[in-house]
């Protein structure tokens, strides 16, 4: 009798499915004629991995250590001397 796959390993995939792109999903899917570049499972899967990429991004680009504007500025004014 053949094992079953334990978490964090896939069957074998027959080789007209497809893996979901999002890491830590393993569901694979038939390609669709209509979009056969299909990369996801699901819209909850593309959507986890858009925020994680937006998360990312405004972690790269730095923050108020780049000299960038404090987004907090409006809460609690303008820093002292400015007013």
């Amino acid at each position: 009798m053949p094992e079953a796959a334990c978490e964090g390993h896939q069957e074998q995939a027959d080789s007209e499915k497809s893996p979901c792109s999002r890491p830590g999903c393993y569901e694979s899917f038939p390609p669709e004629r209509r979009s056969p570049l299909k990369r996801f499972c699901c819209a909850l899967c593309r959507e986890a991995l858009r925020r994680v990429r937006r998360r990312e991004a405004r972690w790269l680009s730095g923050g108020d250590a780049a000299g960038k504007h404090d987004p907090w500025e409006r809460f609690h004014g303008p820093p002292d001397g400015f007013g």
